[in-house]
């Protein structure tokens, strides 16, 4: 109906999309299972039709609804897709959001354990997680727990954690409670393996991000963009004002540029200092990748000695994180 030039919206459209999804949610709500491990679980509404599965074996990732069928065909990858999501919640990163697109490329994560031995690395690793003290005696329960070693049930996280004790040494168990539960501590041996991984992290390659150091502005976007898309990569985000040193600034900064493998420059808020650390990082052939907030965008764009790079336009710290993953695996790791 119009009245005086003005269209009333139609209330039976205004109503229809949130009725739509509140029906969803009922029948999800339902149903109470897991589409990734078929478990009873609990679900919290987030935004829109993204819903918090809240899983006791997978932990806690993101699913847009309807959910019905959604990973149909991929059964054989869903458990990677649970020791992704359990990583997360031990990490305590926020919760992954998961569809099929994500799960169909999921073997080529770097975070994604190789072979057995990597599995049983992540099993001592947990346990370092969850120790307080030398010592600590830690309860791994395989039907819950099997996801840590990304394993696809429990009697496969059973094998790991025999050859663990058994025949690496790298743990003691100290008694079991129940089918497929028990303490477990890290012995010498244990953590000299821990020690090794961490030897061989800190061999990990580097990422320099240049940008505005505003809580308020890009605190998000450094936490849940470009350190959570490094990491998830394999790289370790270093950004300089968030590193402790007792020497000049600008000798840091050329130190860890040259040691880098690539530099992030994100122009939002348009600071001098981003420009001068690229500059620097081009003029050593070191690959730089461009980035900048929506808001500042077109007046990034408009720099005459950046405009002709391809910037990644991003608009929170979920599109950043997620541009940002595609563009280093099409621009620096299909290179090396």
């Amino acid at each position: 109906m119009r009245r005086g030039g003005f269209t009333r919206p139609d209330k039976r459209a205004q109503l229809a999309v949130p009725l739509q999804r509140e029906l969803l949610f009922m029948e999800i709500k339902e149903k109470n299972q897991c589409p990734l491990c078929s478990a009873k679980t609990e679900y919290e509404r987030y935004d829109g039709f993204i819903l918090i599965i809240k899983c006791e074996i997978c932990g806690d990732f993101r699913v847009e609804i309807p959910i019905h069928d959604k990973f149909e065909g991929l059964e054989d990858v869903l458990h990677l897709a649970s020791g992704i999501t359990r990583w997360a919640k031990i990490d305590k990163k926020k919760p992954p959001f998961i569809d099929c697109k994500y799960v169909e490329n999921i073997k080529n994560e770097p975070s994604i354990p190789k072979d057995v031995f990597e599995k049983i690395d992540k099993i001592l690793l947990y346990i370092k997680n969850k120790s307080s003290y030398d010592g600590h005696k830690i309860e791994i329960n395989s039907n819950k727990d099997y996801p840590i070693a990304f394993a696809k049930k429990k009697n496969e996280m059973l094998h790991y954690l025999k050859a663990a004790v058994n025949e690496y040494k790298y743990l003691e168990k100290i008694n079991m409670m129940g089918e497929g539960k028990g303490l477990f501590n890290l012995t010498t041996k244990g953590d000299e393996r821990l020690n090794e991984i961490k030897r061989e992290i800190s061999k990990t390659k580097q990422a320099f991000v240049a940008m505005w150091f505003k809580d308020e502005e890009t605190g998000d976007a450094w936490e849940n963009g470009f350190k959570e898309a490094l990491e998830d990569l394999g790289y370790k985000a270093l950004r300089i004002d968030k590193k402790e040193h007792i020497n000049k600034i600008c000798d840091e900064i050329f130190k860890e540029i040259k040691r880098s493998d690539f530099l992030v420059a994100d122009l939002t808020g348009l600071r001098s200092g981003v420009f001068f650390e690229a500059g620097f990082a081009k003029g050593l052939n070191i690959p730089v990748i461009w980035t900048c907030r929506g808001d500042y965008f077109d007046e990034a764009e408009k720099q005459f000695d950046t405009r002709q790079y391809n910037h990644i336009k991003w608009e929170n710290s979920e599109d950043l994180k997620e541009k940002l993953i595609k563009r280093i695996k099409e621009a620096i790791l299909k290179k090396e």
